[in-house]
């Protein structure tokens, strides 16, 4: 559990950042920053920890290719 905890602690501060900032943020620039990295922490946590879907259902992280400025990222 302490591994766990710590990794879920670490995540969920950078969690928070990314949701000040991106409530802060005043052009679609600083908030397509802002969700990027949102969207990476958000998907990392998932491979990570793993997530627990209710009956059997699947959790898709889709693939953009425009995110990031055309290069690509998963969302």
């Amino acid at each position: 559990m302490g591994d766990a905890h710590n990794v879920w602690m670490k995540t969920l501060n950078k969690l928070n950042k990314d949701l000040n900032l991106l409530s802060k943020a005043v052009n679609i620039d600083e908030q397509r920053s802002c969700f990027l990295s949102l969207s990476k922490s958000l998907s990392n946590i998932s491979n990570k920890m793993g997530v627990e879907m209710p009956k059997g259902k699947t959790l898709y992280l889709e693939f953009c290719p425009m995110a990031d400025n055309n290069r690509g990222d998963f969302c």
